[in-house]
């Protein structure tokens, strides 16, 4: 249990870090297709939006947050993206051995 929270607490330190450097912005505007500034590149995510976020790919279970933040296409938002199907395979693994703990699936002999 200990495992999986530092799996998502990871994940949003992760997203905290590379979130000002570009890897997190401003989500186009369903009603236009387009960023809500304009530019897609220039409105960052608040840090309360990278956290939603981080959570959102760090957490195998949890449900979705709603934020307008997404994943851009830059080099940081590249490395944010791998980092994450990292930690949510690590996540799903540690998870998985949780609930098999707990529920006595796997039995020493």
């Amino acid at each position: 249990m200990v495992l999986l929270g530092l799996v998502i607490g990871a994940s949003v330190a992760i997203a905290l870090a590379l979130g000002p450097h570009g890897a997190l912005v401003e989500a186009p505007s369903p009603a236009t297709g387009l960023m809500l500034g304009g530019n897609p590149s220039s409105i960052p995510c608040s840090r309360i939006e990278e956290v939603a976020r981080g959570l959102d790919l760090g957490a195998p279970l949890l449900p979705r947050l709603a934020t307008k933040c997404a994943i851009s296409g830059s080099a940081t938002g590249v490395a944010l993206t791998s980092s994450t199907w990292v930690l949510q395979l690590l996540g799903w693994v540690l998870g998985t051995l949780t609930i098999a703990g707990l529920t006595g699936i796997v039995r020493k002999t």
